[in-house]
């Protein structure tokens, strides 16, 4: 379209184009008389403004059409980044989620360890005691010659002389048996 309004200017200032029916027009009648060459460029100028005129209209909508198309982008692009974040922000919160959940399990399961290390430790100094307080208080029944101890348990429980154990579970230095005779001739 607009080679051909070019092209008929062209032609027209050569002096070709006698009569152009689109650019002739008064009234929406044609003129018939022949145009001067003051006319021929007088109509030139008024065209070549009018072309003017048009092509700024039309770099003025092409530009308004790239500004709202800019803005149109900056707009998606803004929610296309906004949907990012959130997309971001609800994957940090779940991650954060599971991390917490692991540290809540881990630290469940080292209490846990712990008071099953505590309680062993407990009954193992519980049994050493025990241990420890029989050792030292060897008792020796009824006052006889050969060293027989009782169990001390057994004699809390109501046990009878007969549950009465030997004293050769427990090693004794040979003075202590010779002292223990001595003891017994009364020496």
């Amino acid at each position: 379209m607009y080679w051909m309004m070019v092209s008929g200017l062209w032609f027209l200032a050569r002096g070709w184009l006698s009569k152009p029916a689109t650019l002739c027009v008064s009234e929406g009648k044609e003129t018939s008389p022949p145009l001067t060459q003051r006319e021929r460029e007088e109509r030139v100028k008024q065209l070549r403004t009018q072309q003017e005129q048009e092509r700024r209209r039309r770099l003025e909508e092409l530009q308004q059409a790239s500004l709202q198309a800019q803005r149109n982008r900056e707009v998606l692009e803004e929610e296309r980044r906004r949907k990012v974040e959130e997309l971001r922000q609800r994957e940090m919160e779940r991650r954060q989620a599971v991390e917490e959940r692991k540290r809540q399990i881990w630290e469940a399961e080292k209490e846990r360890k712990e008071a099953i290390v505590r309680r062993n430790l407990e009954r193992e100094a519980r049994i050493e005691a025990r241990r420890n307080a029989q050792r030292n208080s060897m008792c020796f029944a009824f006052g006889s010659s050969t060293p027989r101890t009782f169990d001390l348990e057994l004699a809390a429980l109501g046990g009878s002389s007969i549950l009465l154990s030997s004293a050769s579970s427990t090693p004794k230095k040979m003075e202590d048996v010779v002292d223990s005779r001595r003891d017994s001739r009364g020496m």
